[in-house]
C-alpha cells in the first residue's frame, strides 16, 4: 500500500508518532464526559459519606449533581458533532492502521455499522473512526491525563471566542489589537478614493489588500474579526483540540446560537459561587460566522509556526499576536521571524503576559526575558515601538461568576518595520 502524504503544514515527522497525536486528540474529545463525570462522582461519594443529618443541611446537593451530569452529557452531544465532522476540511491525510484507508476519500464500508461517511460534497471520513480504529487499552482518562485536559479548556474557549458571555474579555484581549490594526490601515475603496491612511509600504489601499495574520488563533475569533472588518486574514494554530473545534464553528454551524454548551461544569466543587453559576448554559456561536464581505480571503493554516512562517515572503501588512509571545522555546526566534515576514513599513500589534509554555518543562530549554529585554530584542532587529501600554488587566478563559481567577497583566505594543527597512535582519550578527 502506498504511504499516506503527511499533513499539510504539520511539524511531526514520523508517521507513527502523527498518528498517535491524531488518535490521542479524537480520544480526548470522545472521553471527555467520562474525565468530568468522574470527578462529580467523587463530589457525590464524598457527600454521600457524611452523616444523612448532615446531608439534610443541604438538600439541593444531590440535584445539582444530577444536573451536573446531564450538562456533561449535553457538553459531550456537541463534540460528538466536531468528531463527526469530514477531516479532509483541514486537508490532513490520517492513517488509520487498523483498517489501512487512506483518509482523503469515502472509508467504502470500512466505518462501523451506522456511522455516516462525512456529509454529501464533502471529502473525508468522520473523525469518530479514527478513534473506534485505535487501540487504547486500560483507563483511558489517565492515559490520555494531559489530552483531556487540552479537551476542558476547549469547551471553555468556545464560551471564550463564540459566546455573548465571553465578550468582555475578547474586548480586553483582542480589542487593543483590532484597534491598533484598524487605525493603520483604515478602509479604502477599492477602486481608487482618498483614505487617508497607510498601508504597509505606506501607501492607502483597500483592506482586502491588507494581508493579517494571527499566529495562536485558538478558536479562531480574532482572525474571524479581522476577516469580518475586511482584511485578508489568515490563522495559525498549531493545536488540533483547537483546529478542529475551529473548523467546525466556522464552516459546519447551524447558525448563530445553534448549540448550547455549559463551560463551567468541569470546576468540580471549588471556588463556585452559586449551582446556577456552575451550570451555566451558553449558545454557540454568537455571530453568524459567514457574515465576511464579498470575496473574502480568510484562511487557516495548521502547524508550527516558526515551521511556517520563518522562511516566508516579507508579504504580511501586519500580525496580531495575543498570549503567544510566551508559548516559543526561543522568544527571539519569534521576533526575528516576525521581522522577516512582515513587509517593509508593516506593523506588529502584541498583547500577553510572559508565562513561559516550556518553563520548568523537563527535557525542554526556555529563553525566558524579560519584558523589557523583549523589547530590547524587538528594537536591536530593526522595528520602531509605536506604541507601548502596562499593565492592561486580562482574564484567559475566565469564568465571570467564579469566585476565582486569575487576572493577568499584559503588556501591549504596536512595533513597526520601517518602510526602508532590509530584510535577513538577524541578532546574531
Amino acid at each position: 500500500m502506498t504511504t499516506p502524504a503527511p499533513p499539510r503544514a504539520v511539524t511531526l515527522t514520523d508517521e507513527q508518532e502523527e498518528a498517535s497525536y491524531f488518535q490521542r486528540v479524537h480520544k480526548s474529545l470522545e472521553i471527555y464526559d467520562q474525565g468530568v463525570l468522574r470527578r462529580v462522582a467523587l463530589m457525590e461519594r464524598a457527600f454521600l459519606s457524611i452523616p444523612a443529618a448532615q446531608q439534610r443541611l443541604v438538600p439541593g446537593y444531590l440535584e445539582r449533581i444530577t444536573a451536573l451530569r446531564r450538562a456533561v452529557t449535553v457538553n459531550q452531544s456537541f463534540l460528538g458533532r466536531v468528531l463527526d465532522m469530514p477531516h479532509a476540511m483541514l486537508d490532513v491525510a490520517i492513517p488509520c492502521a487498523k483498517c489501512e484507508v487512506e483518509r482523503t476519500g469515502d472509508l467504502q464500508g470500512t466505518a462501523e455499522a451506522g456511522e455516516p461517511h462525512g456529509r454529501p460534497g464533502w471529502q473525508g471520513a468522520p473523525l469518530r473512526h479514527i478513534w473506534q480504529c485505535s487501540s487504547y487499552t486500560g483507563d483511558l482518562v489517565d492515559e490520555l491525563a494531559f489530552d483531556v485536559d487540552k479537551t476542558l479548556t476547549t469547551v471553555k474557549m468556545f464560551a471564550r471566542d463564540w459566546s455573548a458571555g465571553g465578550a468582555p474579555e475578547r474586548r480586553a484581549c483582542y480589542g487593543p489589537l483590532i484597534d491598533a490594526v484598524c487605525a493603520r490601515f483604515p478602509d479604502v475603496p477599492a477602486a481608487g478614493g482618498d483614505g487617508g491612511g497607510g498601508g504597509g509600504g505606506g501607501s492607502a489601499r483597500p483592506r482586502g489588500e491588507v494581508r493579517v495574520l494571527v499566529p495562536g488563533c485558538g478558536l479562531g475569533r480574532l482572525a474571524w474579526e479581522f476577516a469580518h472588518r475586511g482584511f485578508a486574514c489568515q490563522g495559525n494554530e498549531v493545536s488540533y483540540h483547537m483546529l478542529l473545534s475551529a473548523s467546525f464553528i466556522l464552516n459546519l454551524n447551524d447558525g448563530p446560537e445553534a448549540h448550547v454548551l455549559h463551560p463551567w461544569v468541569s470546576q468540580g466543587g471549588c471556588n463556585v459561587y452559586s449551582g446556577e453559576q456552575q451550570l451555566e448554559a451558553v449558545r454557540v456561536p454568537d455571530v453568524d460566522t459567514c457574515d465576511l464581505p464579498a470575496h473574502s480571503d480568510f484562511s487557516m493554516a495548521a502547524g508550527d509556526f516558526l515551521d511556517i512562517y520563518r522562511a516566508a515572503p516579507a508579504h504580511w501588512a501586519a500580525v496580531a499576536t495575543c498570549f503567544f509571545l510566551d508559548t516559543a522555546r526561543n522568544v527571539i526566534a519569534y521576533i526575528e521571524a516576525l521581522w522577516e515576514m512582515l513587509e517593509p513599513g508593516g506593523v506588529w500589534a502584541n498583547l500577553g503576559p510572559l508565562l513561559y509554555h516550556y518553563s520548568e518543562q523537563p527535557g525542554e530549554l526556555s529563553v525566558e526575558l524579560t519584558f523589557e529585554e523583549v523589547c530590547a530584542a524587538v528594537r536591536s532587529v530593526g522595528f520602531v515601538l509605536e506604541e507601548q501600554k502596562f499593565p492592561l488587566e486580562c482574564t484567559y478563559i475566565g469564568n465571570p461568576l467564579s469566585m476565582m481567577n486569575t487576572v493577568y497583566r499584559c503588556a501591549f505594543f504596536v512595533a513597526r518595520k520601517p518602510a526602508a527597512a532590509a530584510s535577513n535582519a538577524s541578532l546574531e550578527d
